[in-house]
């Protein structure tokens, strides 16, 4: 999530004539949201897709465990390795 200070930042960047890449490497934003900001598409007190849809505010269910199978930290059942298993079985001939 980009704070509003963060976007009246680029806004002040931008119409002072600094290069992309330059913003990009000082505020650690992505091109895309430079590009939406300098566009009008990303605005002051604007939330994001995610933000309106409720996606960040998600908080996974149970603990953190490591993946008995490929060692990962998943919440709950590991699911590469629950697809690589589906895979496997598809395979095989019947």
């Amino acid at each position: 999530m980009i704070d509003d200070d963060t976007i009246r930042e680029v806004q002040r960047l931008l119409a002072g004539g600094c290069p992309i890449k330059q913003i990009v490497a000082q505020l650690d934003i992505s091109r895309p949201t430079i590009r939406r900001i300098q566009r009008g598409e990303r605005k002051v007190g604007q939330r994001s897709n995610h933000e309106r849809e409720g996606y960040n505010n998600i908080e996974p269910r149970g603990s953190k465990n490591r993946c008995p199978t490929c060692g990962g930290m998943v919440y709950g059942e590991c699911l590469a390795c629950r697809v690589r298993k589906t895979m496997e079985g598809e395979k095989k001939p019947n």
